[in-house]
């Protein structure tokens, strides 16, 4: 519900870009969660894009385990840091 509530906010709007972010939890090694934050990222733009978004105007980035919404000791499985966010421009 809420990829669909983003296609929907990105149709009522003349938007320029649409960002992605990947993020991940401190468990396992960094390089693994900076990859798995990228492909959570581009799970959200091919959902967006089935969902009627240009996909010429997202863009992915992935941000790991740097970016923690809660902040825990390395290690540590935090359901609220596997997540994606997506802003407009």
């Amino acid at each position: 519900s809420v990829l669909d509530a983003g296609a929907a906010e990105v149709s009522k709007r003349s938007l320029n870009a649409v960002n992605v972010g990947g993020h991940a939890d401190t468990s396992g090694p960094t390089d693994y969660n900076q990859k798995l934050a990228q492909r959570r990222a581009n799970a959200v733009r091919d959902a967006l894009v089935q969902r009627g978004v240009n996909a010429n105007i997202i863009s992915v980035s992935s941000r790991g385990e740097n970016e923690p919404l809660v902040s825990t000791p390395d290690n540590v499985r935090e359901p609220a840091n596997r997540r994606a966010q997506i802003s407009f421009q």
